[in-house]
């Protein structure tokens, strides 16, 4: 008797493990072929489309005025963007003893698969996705180290990653913060963050952006261009343009110059054969317009401390290595935007 129930046990627990791990497996499979679908979708397929437009022709490039700059604020979406757009400028500003600030407005904690791919894990709750910003904040810290600029140099304001357009669009006041989809967060659970006080709230990043620039007065400002693919970008260009357009509003002697990066564009940058690439040229989509372009040349040493600085992102290089790297050209190129008010779509 006890032999035919110890059978039956064992019979039960095999297959209890089969079912296991047939539901492991089926779990890994569909989280591989979603990857498969937001790799397409985001890199492969715009290209793809993009590639059989017609080559525009150059754009003429001016230097982008950083002599005579003597506090330069750059403004990163994400843990990362900070070295894509502006690494350049970051180490060239710092050389000639301009003072330089960078602000990470989101610690980039929204990438739905992340868990997976960095560490290999299937939890995917709120914990892992803080765990996942905490790490991206201390790349970015090691990254800037790399380009010389210290730590107490480096603002994180630690609002919600893929929530910057519903602050901006939508949830303005603090009676309606945005809960993070990711951490499950309405403030900040981090605890590198410039107000932790702060609620998920568009009011709340026009003050945070609002009391940086009134401290700093940078007369450069580097930010995302205003018409990024990504919505984190558009609404990150936004609110600190917004910001600026409102202390020159109350104080017209303050006339920031204010130029834009370009990141995520389809083709963009695009990559060369030659042993020398060519400069870098702006994304199709905007090469037509009417605007000014400039350009800074790096040097062969500030390109290599921009290329170990990528790599500090061990996070985003599991994820975007070819994409992030491909960044790392002698060219930075930027458009000068108007110091005037951004409007909102339901303001």
């Amino acid at each position: 008797m006890n032999l035919k129930y110890g059978n039956r046990l064992f019979n039960s627990l095999a297959s209890r493990m089969q079912f296991w791990w047939q539901y492991r497996c089926l779990h890994l499979l569909a989280i591989g072929l979603v990857m498969l679908v937001v790799i397409l979708v985001l890199f492969i397929l715009p290209g793809q489309f993009q590639r059989d437009l017609p080559s525009p022709a150059p754009v003429q490039m001016s230097p982008l005025p950083l002599a005579g700059a003597q506090r330069v604020l750059v403004v990163a979406p994400h843990p990362d963007d900070e070295t894509i757009g502006a690494a350049g400028v970051i180490q060239a500003a710092l050389a000639q003893g301009s003072q330089v600030r960078v602000v990470i407005v989101t610690n980039g904690d929204g990438q739905a698969l992340s868990p997976l791919a960095i560490h290999r894990s299937l939890e995917m709750g709120a914990e892992e996705y803080t765990q996942i910003g905490e790490q991206r904040q201390q790349e970015s810290l090691a990254a800037m180290q790399e380009l010389g600029l210290p730590a107490r140099d480096v603002i994180f304001l630690s609002y919600p990653d893929r929530g910057m357009l519903p602050l901006w669009n939508g949830n303005w006041t603090e009676d309606c913060p945005l809960r993070s989809s990711y951490t499950g967060a309405t403030s900040s659970p981090y605890p590198l963050t410039f107000n932790p006080n702060a609620t998920y709230c568009g009011q709340s990043v026009l003050n945070d952006f609002s009391a940086i620039l009134a401290d700093f007065r940078p007369d450069l400002i580097i930010l995302p261009h205003p018409a990024d693919k990504h919505p984190d970008h558009r609404a990150s260009s936004n609110f600190a343009l917004l910001a600026a357009t409102v202390l020159n509003a109350r104080q017209p002697g303050y006339q920031p110059e204010v130029w834009g990066y370009p990141v995520h564009f389809a083709d963009f940058p695009e990559t060369a054969d030659e042993i020398i690439a060519p400069p870098i040229q702006p994304p199709a989509a905007l090469s037509g317009l009417d605007t000014r372009w400039a350009s800074l040349t790096l040097t062969p040493s500030q390109v290599q401390h921009k290329s170990t600085a990528l790599h500090a992102y061990t996070s985003q290089q599991a994820l975007l290595g070819k994409l992030l790297n491909s960044f790392a050209s002698r060219d930075e190129i930027f458009v000068r935007l108007p110091l005037t008010a951004p409007t909102r779509t339901n303001p």
